[in-house]
């Protein structure tokens, strides 16, 4: 059965997009509601057969609509983001014409052992005058890193 996400400005008060100016009659158990308060985000589930008092005072927060008579929640949870340790995209990536922006590292040349696989980014500014012979291998299938030689480099192929 599908739900409603409400978007609300306010917890209490009864006002139009208050938390508790949404009637029970109009919801449904598992009706969703994101409240945007002081800069913070708030999100709250409804349940039809809760009873818990409503409480602001100590999280999680639970909001009572103000017709409330005999059971009828909103009650605060917070969304699982992290569920997924293992996401596959599945298909192509669509950025909606907003740019994936790289992170940028600071690696030393050195002949063989370069170590541009440890560095904290994929964008690596490649600094020194050492002839390069020789990169370790990747850590994983597929892994790139875009040098941006800060000196003259010199790269020599092995093989």
């Amino acid at each position: 059965m599908p739900y409603t996400t409400y978007n609300c400005d306010a917890l209490q008060g009864g006002a139009a997009r208050a938390l508790d100016s949404y009637g029970v009659a109009t919801l449904t158990t598992g009706d969703r509601a994101i409240v945007a308060l002081s800069g913070t985000v708030y999100y709250f589930v409804y349940d039809s057969t809760a009873t818990a008092a409503e409480t602001v005072a100590a999280h999680p927060y639970v909001i009572r609509p103000d017709d409330y008579s005999a059971g009828g929640n909103w009650e605060e949870y917070t969304p699982e983001l992290a569920g997924d340790t293992s996401p596959q995209l599945g298909g192509l990536l669509d950025t909606n014409a907003f740019a994936i922006d790289e992170s940028y590292a600071t690696v030393a040349s050195h002949a063989t052992t370069s170590a541009i696989w440890a560095a904290l980014g994929n964008v690596i500014n490649f600094t020194g005058t050492e002839t390069i012979t020789d990169f370790p291998a990747a850590n994983r299938a597929g892994a790139q890193r875009f040098l941006i030689c800060a000196a003259a480099c010199v790269f020599t192929h092995a093989g």
